[in-house]
């Protein structure tokens, strides 16, 4: 019974990031439209890196694995891009493979204008199966706790190349 239970809920979320003052979502995007690229902002990750396909176009996966805990061992995930939108700052991918024990896991990850202007937000959304060893609210603290990151990251080195 909790089987299938397990198999007809679905997690879904949308989490966005503080606003980065200041910050034009062009230049956001430029740093965060690279797929492959995504460890330089969040440190979760030790690497990310291209195992398929061509950079930047739906089909390209990428292999992303995690900081090693204390008994050397990581978390890592093969996604795979499934569509990219550069004129609107978006991508979508899924989970292919893991060691996380994550099912089905589809996600858009977007850098947003702020309203009103002088700024942009980031936005990740997701939509997937329930995690093994996971809440929903604690996969949610989780993506949050990782936006809030990748953001203050992206408005760090943006305002760090204005000042040299």
């Amino acid at each position: 019974m909790e089987e299938e239970n397990k198999l007809a809920e679905t997690w879904e979320g949308l989490v966005s990031s503080p606003t980065l003052q200041g910050v034009d979502p062009d230049e956001a995007w430029y740093l965060l439209g690279d797929f492959c690229g995504i460890q330089k902002y969040h440190t979760a990750l030790a690497t990310s890196r291209r195992v398929e396909g061509a950079d930047g176009e739906p089909g390209c996966v990428r292999h992303c694995v995690g900081q090693e805990d204390g008994e050397g061992h990581a978390a890592w995930a093969k996604e795979r891009l499934l569509e990219m939108d550069a004129a609107g700052r978006s991508y979508s991918y899924d989970v292919m493979e893991n060691n996380m024990g994550i099912g089905k896991y589809l996600a858009t990850f977007k850098v947003v204008p702020a309203a009103g202007g002088g700024g942009c937000g980031i936005e990740w959304s997701f939509k997937a199966e329930p995690i093994d060893g996971w809440t929903r609210p604690g996969f949610l603290s989780y993506i949050e706790g990782a936006v809030g990151e990748i953001a203050a990251r992206v408005g760090d080195a943006l305002h760090a190349n204005r000042s040299t």
